[in-house]
């Protein structure tokens, strides 16, 4: 099970719109929400979405940030032919939530599984966004009843829990339930998430949803830890060059104050100052919760480092191969014959592809570029 994984940046303060009830102009939580039942002054004039504008100014070479090169060739293809497809979400939220953090909330879920639907091989699965307030626990479990095999844990300080510290007015609660893994009652999944009644929305919020869609297309595939940096660095590799387009998000550095934190907060923080100490730290970390940066910025970097180097179509069709050929990764009680065979068949596909073998390249070419980013 996926839920609030991406690493927080700093709680910048963001604009926030005042929370009131709407029960009189909302429609029927059961009702899926289309750009057609939202009014028209809810939407951005002349771009549907702040994704759609970003690129339209990526296009007309109006986009400006000193990343822009590094996430270049992903933001490219983000915007190739990009449309936002409603019919990969159902939502159902309660009267309390203010629309204008639901709007947003929605649109940035959709433009991730928008983009990550185009290389599923058989699509992404519909996925249901169930939205609420801090006090709406019984409402919660209400739509969750038909929805989930399993029972649901309320928001807290867990990860069965959403990875949230409490569920309270400041918060923002994600929590995913995966079909294929049998939580749902269907073939879909389930995001629900609490919005606080005094819900800020930091820069970190603001591509939370973007993170974690990334997350949507690894279950969909049956992808997983088969590398410590696979993961969580593909998802915040998407978040950072996603964020660039989204204009309230743009001036905020996130990549360097990801890394910041990662000194700060880790309790052994990455200090490397060559490729054979950054190596012996990459093995030491594997799979450690507390090189948490380094599993998540840090990971990062080892997927647009392979996207530069070898080509976005090389990355693609590896992702695709790991996909069809190894085993479905589980995240909970994976037989450990099949966890050899798929750590074993990652690293044969990374040759294939990538013409090197894994733990060179980790040991070099990795290794290297964590200390010259890290630095």
């Amino acid at each position: 099970m996926l839920s609030g994984c991406t690493t927080p940046a700093s709680e910048v303060q963001g604009a926030s719109p005042s929370q009131q009830s709407q029960a009189s102009e909302t429609p029927s939580p059961h009702e899926t929400i289309t750009k057609e039942q939202v009014p028209e002054d809810n939407w951005v004039k002349g771009a549907d979405t702040p994704y759609e504008a970003g690129c339209q100014d990526f296009e007309a070479g109006r986009l400006k940030h000193k990343d822009l090169e590094t996430y270049r060739p992903i933001i490219a293809d983000i915007c190739e032919n990009f449309e936002m497809n409603y019919d990969l979400v159902e939502v159902r939220y309660s009267p309390l939530v203010d629309r204008e953090d639901l709007d947003y909330y929605v649109q940035a879920n959709v433009f991730g599984l928008s983009y990550w639907n185009r290389y599923t091989t058989n699509g992404m699965d519909k996925r249901y966004l169930v939205i609420l307030m801090e006090e709406e626990q019984d409402w919660w479990t209400a739509q969750l009843d038909e929805l989930l095999q399993i029972e649901p844990v309320w928001f807290g300080p867990s990860g069965e829990a959403g990875h949230c510290y409490a569920a309270e007015p400041e918060a923002l609660c994600p929590k995913l339930y995966v079909g294929n893994e049998g939580a749902t009652s269907g073939d879909f999944d389930v995001l629900t998430t609490m919005m606080g009644s005094k819900l800020e929305w930091t820069p970190f919020r603001r591509v939370i949803a973007i993170h974690e869609s990334t997350h949507g297309f690894q279950t969909s595939e049956r992808l997983g830890h088969w590398r410590s940096w696979f993961v969580e660095g593909q998802a915040t590799y998407f978040e950072m060059a996603a964020s660039i387009l989204v204009s309230s998000v743009r001036g905020f550095d996130g990549r360097d104050q990801a890394i910041a934190e990662s000194h700060s907060r880790d309790e052994h923080p990455f200090k490397a100052t060559n490729s054979a100490e950054a190596y012996e730290f990459l093995k030491n970390c594997n799979g450690r919760q507390y090189c948490h940066g380094l599993n998540y910025i840090g990971g990062s970097f080892a997927h647009e480092l392979l996207v530069n180097t070898y080509g976005l179509e090389t990355y693609r069709a590896w992702n695709l191969a790991l996909a069809e050929q190894l085993p479905d990764f589980v995240w909970q009680g994976q037989p450990e014959a099949e966890r050899v065979q798929g750590n074993k068949m990652f690293a044969n596909l990374f040759q294939e592809y990538f013409g090197v073998n894994i733990d060179d390249w980790e040991k070099n070419s990795y290794s290297q570029y964590l200390v010259d980013q890290f630095t």
